[in-house]
């Protein structure tokens, strides 16, 4: 299995655990405008989980990086 078909299965169930659970939260709050809400994070949680490292890590780095390949910053 490739890494890009076990990213795809790691964010569907990501995208299933975190719609239940915002399902659920929400449904204790008898709220139902939050139906929206649930569904945009549901969607946009893996990404964060994904690339918020990946962000950081540049954002960190990039002094190093730049120190490493020579560029004057």
């Amino acid at each position: 299995m490739g890494i890009i078909e076990m990213a795809l299965i790691v964010y569907f169930v990501g995208f299933i655990a975190a719609f239940i659970i915002f399902t659920l939260i929400g449904k204790r709050a008898n709220d139902p405008e939050e139906f929206g809400v649930v569904l945009l994070m549901s969607f946009m949680w893996p990404i964060l989980v994904i690339f918020m490292p990946i962000v950081f890590g540049f954002c960190l780095l990039g002094k190093k990086y730049n120190q490493f390949v020579g560029r004057q910053s």
